[in-house]
C-alpha cells in the first residue's frame, strides 16, 4: 500500500526489475492503481511460510517444548516421574504402569535415569503380571525430583542397556506372596525353604504386617508369604511381639525366632501368642513368615515397646515407611512416534448375579494421555471384551473377570496412534467389614443395554443373559439368548448351549408363559447339543413340555425314545425323571397301570433314603408352601414349587397331594384342559 513506508518498497521494487525477475503483470488492475500495489510473488510465499510456520508453533511447539532428547536409543518407550516440590524427599519411588508386552522375561530392557543430569539410578522389579501390569521401585537420587523411565526395545542383535547400579534400600517392609507349596505349618524353616522355591505372585512395600487376605491374587486359594525390612528400635530395652494369623505364622528379629504360632488354626482374637527381645536402640532386620493352606487368611503383628501399658501396631515410620513415595508413571512417549495414547485403570464397584460364581465389574478408565498442543485429540476405545466407546474417559461394565487387551487410540491433525494393553480385572479388593463396593444392578442395567451380545465371549453372553433376567426383564433376556441360540454361524461350543438353554427354557415356560417356545428350544438343543447326556436331558425337557404343558402325546413319542437311546445307565435324578415321564405317558393314553409302575420305578430310582417321617415333613412344607403361593399368585414360583415336589417324590402323582395342587395350578393360568 503507499503511504508511510511507501519509498523503501518502490526502491525495493525498482531493484526487483532491474534484476529481471519476473514482475506483476502489465494487465493487472492493481498495476494501474499506485496506492494498492500487487506485492511480489516471492514475497506473497514469504508471507505465507511464515505465517504457516508461526501457527504450526503454536499448535506443536507446547508437544516440542516438552520433549527431550531420547538418551538410551536402544528402547522403545519411556515415562516420567516427578516428585511434588512441596513433598519432603523420599528415599524409594514405587510407581505402577502398563508395558504394552514390551518387557521381557528376563528383565534386561528397563532403567530409569534421572531427567537432568541423565544418571542411571538403582531399581528393582516388584511384580510383572498378571497381563501388562508392572510395579517397580526405584532408589531416589540427590537433588533429583525428575525422572525418566526408559523400557521396550527388542532384545537381539542390540547390545543390552547399561548396568543399572546396585540396589542398596534399606528402607521399607516389603510383602511378597507366593504360590502355595507343600510344607509342614508346624515347622518354621520347613516353611521358609517351601517360600524360597515357590512361584511368585506379587510384592509391594506394606506399611506393616496387618492383611486379611493376599493382595496380590483376589481369588481366594492358599498362599506363602514373607514380610521383610528394617526395624528402627527408638531406645533399649525389652520389647514384647505378638501374631496372630491364619494359619501359621513365626516373626524373627535378627534372625532369631521371637514368637511363632506354628499348625494350621484360625487367628486369635486376643493378644496371648506373644515373645520377649531385649533390643538396642537402632536398626534390626525383621521377618515376618506365614502360610495360609485354605481359601481364608490373616496376619498380623504388633508389638508392647517399653513403658506401654497395651500392645499396638508397629507404626509404620518404623520400618521407614514415609520415606518411600507413591508416583504414577505418566507422560507416556515413544522413540519416533512421540506422545502416545496412555491410561490408568480403577475398579469401582462389583455386583454379583445369581447361580453364576463370576461377579459384574464396574471399571473407570482414566486418560492420562500427554496434550500435544491446541487440538484436543479424538478418542476411542476397545475394552477388549467387544465393546467400544468414544468418551474420553469411559466407565465400563466386564461381565466377568479376565485379562483383556485393551486398546486406546488417538487421532489428531490426521495422524492416528494407538496403544493396546492386556489388563486383568478382577474383584476390588476389600476388608470383610466394609460394603463400599457393592453396587445394585440397577447401576449397570442402562449401559448393558448398549452392548452387542454377538460381540461378547461364551462367558460373557450367558453373564449378560443372567443380569437382564435377574434385572426382572425376562423378554430382553429371551430375545438375546434366543439370537445367540439360533445362530449357526456364532463360535460358541456346546457347554455354552448347554448353559443358555438352562437359562432360557425354565424362562419361557414358566416366567412367560411360552410353552411353545420352550418346546421348540429343547427340541433344537438335542439336536445342536451333541453330547449324549446333555441331548437326553434336552429331549426329557422337551417331552415333559410336550406331556404336560401342549398335551402332545405323539410328538413326546419319539423324544423319549430318544432320551432312552442316549442316556446313561445309571441311577439318579435323571433317570428317575425319564420314568416319570412314562408314567405321564402312559397316563395321557390312559394306561393307568403302566403308568403307576412307571411312577413307583421313578421313586426306586431316585434312591434318596429318606424315612416316612422324613417324606412326610417335606410333603407337608411343599405343599403349604405351593398352597400360599397359589394364593398370593405368584404363579411361576408355584410351578418351580410343584415341578421340585414332583421330582423329590414322583409316585405322590398317584397317591398324594401333588395331583390336585397340580390341578389348581393349571386352573389358575386359564388351561383348564391341563387340569
Amino acid at each position: 500500500r503507499g503511504g508511510h513506508g511507501s519509498s523503501s518498497f518502490a526502491a525495493w521494487w525498482k531493484k526487483e526489475k532491474g534484476s529481471g525477475r519476473p514482475g506483476p503483470s502489465p494487465t493487472s488492475s492493481h498495476h494501474d492503481n499506485p496506492k494498492q500495489p500487487l506485492l511480489p510473488c516471492r514475497l506473497t510465499r514469504l508471507v505465507v511460510l511464515c505465517l504457516t510456520g508461526w501457527c504450526l508453533l503454536g499448535t506443536l511447539g507446547p508437544a516440542f517444548a516438552q520433549r527431550r532428547a531420547w538418551q538410551i536409543e536402544r528402547m522403545d518407550f519411556r515415562r516420567y516421574l516427578e516428585i511434588e516440590t512441596e513433598a519432603p524427599s523420599p528415599a524409594m519411588i514405587v510407581t505402577e504402569f502398563f508395558s504394552h508386552g514390551e518387557l521381557t522375561p528376563e528383565k534386561t530392557n528397563l532403567a530409569v535415569m534421572t531427567y537432568k543430569n541423565k544418571r542411571l539410578v538403582p531399581w528393582k522389579l516388584l511384580q510383572r503380571g498378571p497381563g501388562d501390569f508392572c510395579r517397580i521401585a526405584l532408589q531416589t537420587s540427590d537433588r533429583s525430583g525428575r525422572y525418566y523411565l526408559y523400557y521396550g526395545g527388542r532384545q537381539g542383535t542390540a547390545p543390552p542397556p547399561p548396568d543399572s547400579p546396585a540396589w542398596n534400600a534399606t528402607v521399607g517392609l516389603l510383602l511378597e506372596t507366593r504360590r502355595w507349596k507343600s510344607c509342614d505349618p508346624r515347622r518354621m524353616e520347613s516353611v521358609r525353604q517351601a517360600f524360597k522355591t515357590a512361584e511368585p505372585i506379587g510384592s509391594d512395600y506394606v506399611p506393616g504386617v496387618f492383611h486379611r487376605r493376599n493382595p496380590f491374587d483376589v481369588a481366594p486359594g492358599p498362599f506363602l508369604s514373607r514380610y521383610q525390612g528394617r526395624l528402627e528400635i527408638p531406645k533399649t530395652g525389652k520389647y514384647t511381639f505378638y501374631t496372630s494369623s491364619q494359619d501359621c505364622s513365626f516373626l524373627r528379629i535378627d534372625g532369631q525366632a521371637i514368637v511363632a504360632a506354628p499348625g494350621r488354626h484360625p487367628p486369635a482374637h486376643r493378644a496371648r501368642i506373644k515373645g520377649d527381645a531385649t533390643l538396642q536402640a537402632g536398626p534390626h532386620s525383621f521377618t515376618y513368615l506365614h502360610a495360609a493352606q485354605g481359601n481364608d487368611a490373616c496376619m498380623v503383628a504388633a508389638w508392647l515397646p517399653p513403658g506401654s501399658e497395651k500392645p499396638a501396631r508397629i507404626p509404620p515410620g518404623r520400618f521407614g515407611n514415609d520415606r518411600i513415595a507413591r508416583l504414577p508413571a505418566g507422560r507416556l512417549e515413544h522413540r519416533r512416534e512421540h506422545f502416545m495414547p496412555d491410561f490408568r485403570v480403577a475398579v469401582l464397584g462389583e455386583v454379583p448375579l445369581e447361580e453364576s460364581p463370576q461377579w459384574m465389574l464396574r471399571v473407570r478408565f482414566v486418560n492420562t494421555t500427554a496434550a500435544t498442543g491446541n487440538h484436543p485429540p479424538r478418542f476411542h476405545w476397545d475394552f477388549g471384551d467387544g465393546q467400544t466407546s468414544d468418551d474420553t474417559e469411559p466407565v465400563h461394565i466386564y461381565l466377568h473377570p479376565g485379562l483383556y487387551p485393551v486398546t486406546l487410540s488417538t487421532r489428531s491433525l490426521g495422524k492416528r496412534r494407538t496403544t493396546v494393553d492386556k489388563v486383568y480385572f478382577s474383584r476390588p479388593a476389600r476388608s470383610s467389614h466394609a460394603d463400599q463396593f457393592l453396587d445394585t444392578l440397577a447401576q449397570y442395567v442402562p449401559l448393558l443395554t448398549t452392548y452387542d451380545p454377538r460381540k461378547l465371549d461364551s462367558q460373557g453372553s450367558l453373564q449378560l443373559v443372567r443380569a437382564f433376567l435377574q434385572a426382572e426383564d425376562p423378554a430382553r433376556a429371551v430375545r438375546i439368548g434366543q439370537s445367540l441360540f439360533h445362530d449357526d454361524g456364532s463360535p460358541h461350543d456346546e457347554p455354552f448351549y448347554w448353559e443358555l438353554a438352562q437359562l432360557l427354557g425354565p424362562t419361557l415356560r414358566d416366567r412367560m408363559d411360552d410353552a411353545q417356545a420352550a418346546w421348540k428350544l429343547w427340541r433344537e438343543a438335542s439336536r445342536k447339543i451333541h453330547r449324549k447326556e446333555w441331548a437326553a436331558r434336552s429331549a426329557l425337557h422337551a417331552a415333559d413340555i410336550a406331556l404336560n404343558d401342549l398335551l402332545l402325546r405323539d410328538e413326546a413319542t419319539p423324544l423319549l425314545q430318544y432320551a432312552t437311546d442316549h442316556m446313561p445307565d445309571t441311577m439318579g435324578e435323571t433317570s428317575s425323571q425319564l420314568q416319570c415321564l412314562r408314567g405321564d405317558w402312559h397316563a395321557r393314553g390312559g394306561e393307568r397301570e403302566k403308568a403307576r409302575t412307571a411312577y413307583r420305578k421313578a421313586a426306586q430310582l431316585l434312591g434318596t433314603g429318606r424315612g416316612t417321617t422324613e417324606r412326610n415333613a417335606w410333603r407337608g412344607a411343599r405343599s403349604r408352601s405351593t398352597e400360599a403361593l397359589l394364593r398370593n399368585g405368584k404363579l411361576d414360583r408355584a410351578r418351580e414349587e410343584l415341578r421340585r415336589w414332583n421330582r423329590d417324590f414322583p409316585a405322590d402323582k398317584i397317591e398324594g397331594y401333588l395331583p390336585l395342587l397340580l390341578a389348581q395350578y393349571w386352573i389358575a393360568v386359564g388351561k383348564p384342559a391341563n387340569a
